[in-house]
């Protein structure tokens, strides 16, 4: 009868609505069968007083971008579609990055601090570079890594050694700076 998982996209961009709210966002008018439904099928989500709110399920922030570079308005919008991560109820949270992407200066700055602050105040936090290892030896000659917190997380592997610090910014592949 009802979308489980259209309800779960509901309460990710909007954690913390009752059902008649939940039933205005799904375009719902019969509220109290979508309350029986929430009753009857809490898999997946948590109730606290009258409002609904995902389970302890991973956050993950899925950066996108229309080209090959990530700026700070793609890293924006991507956030603004997932959520607010610092007040996600989930204690994982992954940021994976697209494939083959390149990461603007800026927007590589708001990844570390994002993922800085959730890790600061006890979240999992895992950065994951599958699908661009380029962009990962890349931000590695900037030095990314090495204002990374420690406790986050680096798929495949964090580098061991920093290439910044191996370069001293010599690097004839960074144009950038």
């Amino acid at each position: 009868m009802f979308d489980k998982q259209q309800i779960k996209n509901v309460l990710r961009e909007s954690p913390g609505l009752t059902g008649k709210q939940i039933a205005k966002a799904l375009g719902v008018s019969d509220k109290s069968a979508l309350n029986k439904y929430l009753y009857a099928n809490p898999e997946g989500l948590r109730q606290e007083g009258w409002k609904w709110y995902l389970a302890d399920e991973d956050y993950i922030l899925e950066l996108t971008t229309l080209s090959t570079w990530i700026d700070e308005s793609d890293f924006e919008d991507s956030l603004s579609a997932a959520g607010c991560l610092l007040g996600a109820p989930a204690n994982k949270c992954v940021i994976r990055f697209p494939e083959n992407c390149k990461i603007l200066l800026i927007a590589g700055a708001r990844v570390i601090a994002l993922a800085n602050q959730a890790s600061h105040i006890g979240k999992s936090i895992e950065l994951d570079f599958s699908k661009c290892p380029s962009t990962k030896r890349y931000l590695d000659r900037l030095g990314f890594f090495d204002h990374l917190h420690p406790s986050v997380m680096v798929l495949p592997a964090r580098p061991v050694d920093s290439k910044a610090k191996q370069y001293l910014g010599n690097s004839e592949n960074l144009v950038s700076l």
